[in-house]
């Protein structure tokens, strides 16, 4: 089992350094063998019953409806034909967002949970993180030798050509997502060690707190807050951490050391880029609309651009010619692929934070880490869905897989905290529970 685990960790790392931000086919992908690998591997597994493949739960049914409309709409759509950004672009989207995730979900939910095999794979996020916060540092800094791959110094191919941190995503808005989820991870692994390693862990913690503040952009900044309000919420060893990084942000936000984010400061981040922001509202008005006249089955699943001329209207105040982009998942899935198919996408959601908030319920208060573990998947939840309103999560594999994996462990974690059906039936039947001690005292 540990070496499916260490399969999957190597797949998710491979995942950081695809350079193209739509995860358009170019040639060769590590990621794709290696997920090939991974699923042998655990189909072997399951025929020799070293995992057992129950029922499919609520979300999961929920996950395959949603596959199957969003994958008619592609094929109805006929958008995968559009080759302008290359072969599969939305092809690879309906992976990224359905295929994947899901299946990422559906393995590590049905590895049988123990603590030691989920540290495996926050070990391995954690060293992510370190990497990311450290190269984020240095690219900010312009170190440039210590800053590898070199691609990622190449401005020419990055998404925002200005000073923003991309690390190897060449995209800030993943950068900082993928920041937040990893920052998480060794903020709980340094609550299982002492001494040095756990220096360590908060001295890197600190760097990719500061390198998602150098992405200067607001989606990531959104999402790391949501992420961190959960921690400083929930009753975990987490708590304290969390609050010496609020303490950081507070002293940076009154101090006015950051120019992009200052209480004080009318020059920050939040009240520059007003185009992005007029962006944002035309879009939202446009997938409105969209969906409004085609409630049933939207537009087709990647015609979101190509329709744009048909159903955009000027907002008085707001630019008049804006990017054809949804910049917002719901919208963009209500606008694409209809009505229903946001009700599921938006049941999984539903359903996985229920499980998340139920699990942390039940956890005795001595079980500190899978508490952690918990309040951590509630965090990535809360902050998938805050950042799905002002971006598509469609262009990012890997924030995908982070928050499913996490969802995934927790369902795993779930299903050792349910009683078993001998203890079910002790609690429906005392009487007979006492009558069979009384036969045993005898």
């Amino acid at each position: 089992m540990k070496a499916l685990l260490i399969l999957i960790s190597a797949w998710l790392i491979s995942q950081m350094f695809f350079i193209d931000k739509n995860s358009v086919d170019v040639g060769f992908r590590p990621d794709r063998v290696l997920f090939f690998i991974i699923m042998t591997l655990f189909l072997i597994s399951v025929m020799r019953k070293d995992i057992r493949i129950s029922g499919l739960g609520g979300e999961e049914i929920c996950m395959v409806i949603f596959t199957f409309l969003c994958s008619v709409s592609l094929i109805q759509s006929g958008a995968n034909s559009d080759a302008s950004e290359g072969q599969n672009k939305w092809l690879n989207a309906l992976f990224n967002i359905t295929y994947f995730p899901f299946l990422t979900y559906f393995i590590i939910k049905r590895i049988e949970y123990r603590k030691e095999r989920a540290k495996v794979l926050l070990v391995a996020l954690s060293s992510v993180g370190a990497y990311l916060g450290f190269t984020g540092i240095c690219e900010h800094f312009r170190i440039d030798a210590l800053v590898w791959p070199k691609y990622i110094l190449d401005s020419s191919i990055k998404t925002h050509q200005d000073d923003r941190v991309t690390g190897p995503f060449l995209e800030s808005v993943a950068m900082g997502r993928v920041l937040t989820v990893t920052l998480l991870c060794m903020l709980i692994m340094a609550t299982e060690y002492n001494g040095i390693r756990r220096t360590i862990l908060y001295v890197f913690a600190i760097l990719a707190a500061g390198s998602i503040y150098f992405t200067y952009t607001r989606g990531p900044w959104i999402g790391f807050g949501v992420a961190l309000l959960v921690i400083l919420t929930l009753r975990t060893k987490m708590r304290r951490p969390g609050v010496l990084l609020l303490v950081a942000i507070l002293i940076v936000g009154i101090s006015g050391a950051g120019s992009k984010f200052s209480f004080f400061d009318e020059g920050t981040l939040f009240s520059r880029r007003q185009n992005t922001v007029d962006d944002r509202l035309a879009s939202y008005a446009t997938a409105l609309k969209m969906g409004a006249e085609n409630p049933l089955f939207g537009v087709g699943f990647g015609r979101f651009g190509a329709e744009w001329e048909n159903y955009f209207t000027p907002i008085p105040g707001v630019l008049a010619n804006p990017e054809t982009m949804s910049h917002n998942t719901f919208l963009g899935i209500l606008a694409e692929s209809g009505l229903a198919t946001l009700v599921f996408f938006l049941a999984i959601l539903y359903q996985l934070l229920k499980m998340c908030f139920a699990t942390y319920g039940k956890l005795d208060s001595a079980k500190t880490f899978e508490r952690s573990l918990t309040a951590i998947a509630l965090g990535l939840g809360l902050m998938y869905i805050a950042t799905g309103f002002v971006s598509d999560l469609r262009w990012n594999l890997l924030q995908n897989n982070l928050v499913f994996l996490m969802f995934g462990v927790v369902a795993s974690l779930a299903g050792r905290t349910r009683p078993t059906r001998s203890k079910i039936a002790h609690l429906r039947s005392p009487q007979m529970s006492f009558q069979s001690q009384g036969q045993a005292d005898r």
